[in-house]
């Protein structure tokens, strides 16, 4: 094989290694990006709390899921660290573009 050849064929690999990459990268993105969309969608679902009855707006971060106020200011989750749904989805959404 020429040296012509030789390096037309490394050109070649690294082209296309590239460009997986960055068809890694894309697909990865995208998967990303619809899992954030789910998240959101499921998070327009109005779900009610089994024990209270009130709408499902607060993230309880300790125990990883959704919670009324009461289960917030009363029940299991009082002394947890708790945000609101929104506040939680706005961070989602800033990593998720930081790492694309």
């Amino acid at each position: 094989m020429s040296k012509k050849s030789a390096s037309v064929l490394v050109t070649s690999d690294s082209h296309r290694n590239e460009e997986a990459k960055h068809f890694d990268r894309t697909a990865s993105n995208k998967t990303l990006t619809q899992s954030m969309e789910n998240f959101k969608l499921s998070g327009l679902q109005e779900e009610m709390c089994k024990e209270h009855g009130r709408k499902l707006e607060i993230i309880c971060i300790q125990d990883r899921m959704r919670i009324c106020a009461n289960c917030a200011l009363f029940g299991s989750h009082r002394n947890h660290d708790i945000r609101q749904e929104s506040d939680v989805v706005n961070e989602i959404t800033l990593r998720t573009e930081m790492v694309i």
